[in-house]
């Protein structure tokens, strides 16, 4: 009993921290759309990208496995008419996107480069998990 009236505190704390965080996410994310230009982009390559996750194992040693993703190279054009390349922050495998696909773009008319393409996953994920 005394293990559990620790154990609810200190889950009750990592929950509202948890929810605070979708929050915030969601919050940046409703900003950077209604402060950004949206406009078409072309996904002109596809970058493969690495990361390397590590596991324990039964004898308390760690096992690496390295994930592999494709994240898409987008151009597009601004509205002063400057051309932008960016690379996606998100990675999928199998690719999500494919070479010489249309795409929609939010753009920051200050810092074309910090641009999101107009998915569900790139825009919301932050939020979901």
């Amino acid at each position: 009993m005394k293990l559990l009236n620790i154990i609810l505190p200190i889950f009750g704390l990592i929950g509202i921290g948890m929810l605070g965080g979708a929050g915030y996410s969601y919050n940046n994310t409703n900003q950077f759309i209604d402060q950004s230009i949206k406009t078409d982009g072309i996904v002109v390559d596809l970058v493969r990208s690495h990361s390397i996750r590590s596991r324990p194992t039964v004898s308390g040693s760690s096992s690496r496995k390295l994930r592999r993703g494709y994240s898409p190279v987008v151009e597009f054009t601004t509205e002063s008419g400057d051309t932008v390349e960016f690379v996606s922050s998100t990675s999928s495998n199998p690719p999500d996107f494919t070479e010489g696909e249309l795409v929609e773009v939010f753009y920051d008319p200050k810092s074309p480069r910090k641009a999101k393409i107009n998915s569900f996953l790139t825009l919301w994920a932050g939020t979901i998990i």
